[in-house]
C-alpha cells in the first residue's frame, strides 16, 4: 500500500466516523497531521478541531498545518519543554497515562453515550 492509498483510506474512514457520530470536535494526537487528516478538516465537517502536537516529530511543520486547527496543545516531553510557535498553541506539562488513569471500554461507552455492543 502506498502512502497516498493509506491517506485516502484514512480520510474515508474518518469521514465515515464523523458522519455517523457527528462530533463537534475532532482531536488529532500526533507529531504532524497526515494528509488524510488535513483533507477531512478541509471538508469543514466538524465545528472545531484540536491538535495535541507531539514535540519529538521529525517532520517539518508549516503555518498551514497549524492553521487547520482551532487549538494546538503542545505537551512537553519528559526531558524537555516544548516550543510554542503559533498564536493558537498552548504549552502544557507532559501527558502521562498509566493503567489507573485509562478508562475502561465500558466507562468510555457510558461517558460518550455509546452502545457497547454496537459494531461500528
Amino acid at each position: 500500500m502506498t502512502a497516498a492509498e493509506w491517506n485516502e483510506g484514512l480520510e474515508s474512514q474518518l469521514l465515515t466516523v464523523v458522519g455517523q457520530l457527528s462530533p463537534e470536535t475532532l482531536v488529532y494526537d500526533g507529531g504532524a497531521p497526515y494528509p488524510g487528516v488535513r483533507r477531512v478538516l478541509e471538508h469543514n465537517c466538524v465545528s472545531s478541531s484540536v491538535w495535541i502536537k507531539r514535540g519529538l516529530s521529525s517532520q517539518k511543520l508549516t503555518g498551514e498545518d497549524l492553521s487547520l486547527f482551532d487549538a494546538v496543545i503542545s505537551p512537553g516531553e519528559i526531558d524537555q519543554k516544548c516550543q510554542v510557535v503559533a498564536p493558537n498553541e498552548q504549552a502544557v506539562d507532559p501527558i502521562i497515562l498509566t493503567p489507573r488513569t485509562i478508562p475502561s471500554r465500558v466507562e468510555l461507552s457510558e461517558w460518550y453515550g455509546l452502545d457497547i455492543d454496537k459494531k461500528w
